[in-house]
């Protein structure tokens, strides 16, 4: 059976996921954040590319006038270290449906930030950064390069501007399996 992923409020967690992000991101918009919240949502719901910003309006998402599209853009403020948080636990989630159980864990010390991805199947990973530097170096091993899967859906969001789960179809076979399916990716729950 295929059926198009839309929230179902039944299903308790992935609706409440999906509205902690809404919640998240509205809150990372600081200044003129009603209007900015209605662009991403027409931004993303766009049929095809956007060109320019007033082709958002034309977008059913978007209730309001050309003149509000234009102040949140002159004048609308987003506080980017929250926004860069929320993201980033966007992309988290992904790659945990990709590869369930992956273990997260971070430190810091003198010599600076240390990161691991563990998985039980032996697979891991571990980024440093040093003191005062931005770019981390990483080593992995075991079966599977978990960095590598990280940062291919990290790329692909930058190039899609979104993430495959949304939009997913669902396809739930007579035992209960569950995959999930968009473009070139899928995943089984």
């Amino acid at each position: 059976m295929n059926v198009s992923l839309s929230p179902d409020p039944g299903s308790g967690e992935a609706f409440a996921t999906a509205s902690r992000f809404r919640e998240d991101l509205f809150d990372s918009l600081t200044a003129r954040g009603d209007e900015l919240f209605e662009l991403a949502d027409a931004l993303l719901c766009a049929d095809g590319p956007v060109r320019a910003p007033v082709d958002l309006t034309l977008v059913a998402e978007h209730r309001r006038g050309h003149g509000a599209m234009y102040d949140a853009l002159n004048s609308g403020n987003v506080d980017v270290p929250r926004l860069r948080q929320v993201l980033a636990r966007e992309v988290w989630s992904m790659l945990s449906l990709t590869v369930p159980g992956i273990e997260h864990r971070t430190g810091t010390g003198d010599d600076g930030r240390m990161t691991w991805m563990l998985h039980a199947d032996g697979s891991w990973a571990r980024a440093h950064t040093g003191a005062g530097e931005r770019t981390a170096t990483v080593h992995q091993g075991g079966p599977r390069r978990l960095y590598d899967l990280l940062d291919q859906i990290r790329r692909r969001w930058l190039e899609n501007g979104e993430l495959p789960v949304y939009g997913a179809k669902v396809t739930i076979t007579p035992d209960g399996e569950t995959t999930l399916s968009r473009g070139g990716w899928a995943t089984t729950l």
